[in-house]
């Protein structure tokens, strides 16, 4: 009976990526690639490419200042993005039930800008930046799945409602990045929009905070209610 539960549950979880989909603009939609590439491929082409950007790096020195006036190394960013996708692909080989198609949507994107040829290093940084967040987030929600959505819970539902929303904002992000850094690739930036590069990210991260908010205290409800339901 459990490992019928727990195919029901893996089954769910695998589909809430293309449930946040859905919930997307026809605008959002356009610009994801939904061709269903394999996860394994889209990951090795990854590495790949970061390997080869943060030499790229390397050699240029390239350094990404913030806004609020921190230095960043562009080349360290790029540490953190394959420190994710590794973790990402530890979690996968623990979370067998996942199929390979779990989560490619959003790593198609992350390869997709990763791939973007951008000559300045203010603005690459601002998008490099960008995927980094979004790496993280991958990574952390699908462990988040395999911890709090295994099994039946009172607040199951409403948890896989709070992770669609923060999924479909990732694909959303993605999608804006998409149409913003193709349009301003090499060449052909424009002082004003250099001033707003961190104009996508910035709106994601506010939205996604407040999402996030609401997914901790769900969690909080069912880690007291477990420990309810286990009192003697």
């Amino acid at each position: 009976m459990a490992s019928t539960t727990s195919a029901s549950a893996s089954v769910s979880t695998s589909d809430l990526w293309t449930k946040a989909l859905k919930t997307l603009c026809a605008e959002d939609r356009q610009h994801i690639d939904l061709s269903r590439p394999g996860k394994i491929d889209i990951l090795r082409d990854i590495l790949e490419t970061v390997k080869e950007k943060r030499q790229l790096c390397l050699d240029r020195r390239w350094t990404y200042k913030k806004k609020n006036g921190e230095v960043i190394i562009c080349r360290d960013l790029f540490d953190k993005v394959t420190h994710w996708v590794n973790k990402f692909k530890e979690v996968g080989d623990v979370a067998v039930q996942y199929g390979p198609g779990h989560a490619a949507l959003p790593w198609a994107g992350v390869r997709f800008l990763l791939q973007l040829v951008v000559d300045d290093s203010q603005i690459f940084g601002a998008m490099l930046e960008g995927i980094e967040y979004v790496s993280n987030l991958i990574t952390r929600y699908t462990l988040f799945e395999q911890v709090y959505l295994r099994g039946a819970s009172g607040h199951r539902d409403n948890l896989e409602h709070g992770i669609v929303k923060i999924y479909a904002e990732i694909l959303a992000y993605l999608s804006t990045a998409k149409r913003y850094y193709s349009h301003h690739t090499i060449g052909r930036f424009t002082t004003s929009a250099m001033k707003s590069d961190r104009g996508p990210m910035r709106c994601f991260i506010k939205s996604r905070t407040k999402k996030r908010k609401s997914i901790i205290l769900l969690v909080s409800l069912k880690q007291n209610g477990n420990e309810i339901s286990s009192t003697p």
